[in-house]
């Protein structure tokens, strides 16, 4: 008898996207799927969709669920599906989303080819689950699995570990052990990421990750990123998360000193996500000094450091240097010194970056203030004039590249570019390569093991 995996889908007014998604699940290779939409009072066509489609789950042998609540937030929506999960697997893909067709499947076969596993991740196929950071060697036990899974808690807190649930699968057993459905809170509106990974990971559940991009997020107009639109919601939003992060630790963390170290981390993020929201939006370019000395107010007060941090120091570099160099050293994790900025510095042909998006926004303005200076920008969607930070923009032109180039990749983890690249004598930097030789050049105090 095949597992059965019960999907928890939220759905707000997706009208436009919802179909497509529905559509992938019912492309879906395993057989055994309940599927659990909770319409969180969509004032569109969402519901009407969503019946359009029931017709082909009862066909394709698949359970479906569909719950009405009045508007009530995502949270909410959440622990709605997973009191009516009956499954032995739960998942939680996004309703405007993309399924790759072996995402349940892979995901299912892992846990059971597992049976210690607790928790199977898949990659975005923008993203991969650490986001191009390595994870510590301590919490590795083989190629993909993850035990003692409670000191990946810094690193998701601190944005080293991608935070969505979406490429997640559990056991829904796992679910009911850790009484995540109990100690759900949805009077905070912001997101569920938090309530669904701390409680596994203060429980030291063990992950397996498959490094395979199986799901497909979609930036849409009114998600919860898309629409922090004005410096007021971006505040509100990062607030929210911070409380939402350290109630969810203070229900599931037994160790006071553990839970005050984690919350101090939170503190900080809370600066961080400010910092990378505000960039995006025009008046609140201008907040970001105010936001870097409050930073490092905080980081000063916490005591985390060996020494006090300088509002000199993030004025020199910039908040996204000072702010790697600080986690780095709060996780313990020195970078291994592999001549960088020393590549960068020789390049005889051209230093091209590559990617116009979200990482580009936030992380170019870094290595420009550190004189890193690229001639142009590969963008897939760059049209003639268009510009970014005062870099033009250009179309990848692969043929061009030579061995005297050398291309930053301003992405979190893009297989097809990889592997195209890798068919030229071209030298390719990830950007968190740069980020991480930038903060051993700028503070090289906090390159350094940090002993607890």
């Amino acid at each position: 008898m095949l597992g059965k995996v019960s999907m928890v889908i939220p759905c707000y007014n997706k009208e436009h996207y919802i179909g497509d998604m529905l559509k992938s699940v019912l492309a879906q290779k395993w057989n055994h799927l309940e599927v659990i939409l909770i319409n969180d009072g969509s004032s569109d066509g969402t519901r009407k969709v969503i019946e359009q489609c029931m017709p082909k789950f009862f066909a394709r042998g698949f359970e479906i669920v569909l719950i009405d609540q009045e508007n009530q937030g995502v949270a909410s929506a959440v622990k709605n599906g997973l009191i009516r999960v009956t499954g032995e697997y739960v998942c939680f893909p996004d309703c405007d989303d993309l399924l790759h067709l072996e995402y349940v499947s892979a995901l299912v076969e892992a846990l059971e080819r597992f049976p210690e596993v607790d928790c199977a991740v898949c990659d975005d196929m923008r993203n991969r689950w650490n986001l191009g950071f390595p994870l510590l060697e301590k919490v590795r036990g083989g190629k993909g699995l993850l035990q003692n899974t409670e000191a990946l808690i810094p690193e998701w807190i601190l944005g080293k570990i991608m935070p969505s649930v979406c490429v997640m699968m559990i056991r829904s057993s796992v679910i009911k052990e850790v009484n995540m459905v109990e100690h759900f809170i949805t009077n905070i509106c912001t997101t569920q990421e938090p309530q669904i990974w701390l409680p596994l990971l203060a429980a030291g559940k063990v992950i397996y990750h498959i490094d395979r991009p199986l799901y497909k997020s979609i930036a849409r107009t009114g998600s919860i990123t898309t629409s922090q639109t004005t410096v007021e919601k971006i505040y509100y939003y990062a607030e929210a998360k911070r409380r939402l992060i350290q109630a969810t630790l203070k229900n599931n963390v037994i160790s006071d000193i553990k839970l005050e170290y984690y919350c101090k981390l939170a503190d900080l993020a809370f600066f961080d996500l400010v910092a990378r929201r505000l960039i995006q939006t025009r008046r609140g370019i201008h907040l970001q000094e105010e936001n870097e000395k409050a930073f490092v107010t905080t980081v000063n007060h916490t005591g985390l450091l060996s020494y006090p941090l300088a509002v000199s120091s993030v004025e020199r570099t910039g908040f996204r240097i000072t702010y790697r160099a600080v986690s780095n050293y709060l996780l313990g994790y020195v970078p291994e010194e592999k001549g960088t900025l020393e590549a960068i510095s020789n390049t005889q042909g051209r230093l091209i970056a590559y990617g116009a998006g979200n990482v580009a926004k936030q992380i170019l303005p870094a290595f420009l203030q550190c004189h890193i200076i690229p001639y142009f920008i590969w963008d897939q969607k760059a049209e003639e004039g268009d510009q970014l930070l005062g870099i033009p923009l250009e179309v990848p032109d692969y043929v061009s590249l030579s061995k005297d180039d050398t291309i930053i990749l301003l992405l979190n983890g893009n297989r097809d570019v990889e592997e195209e690249l890798e068919k030229y004598d071209t030298e390719v930097i990830y950007y968190e390569e740069v980020l991480d030789a930038l903060a051993i050049k700028h503070f090289p105090e906090l390159a350094v093991v940090k002993y607890d």
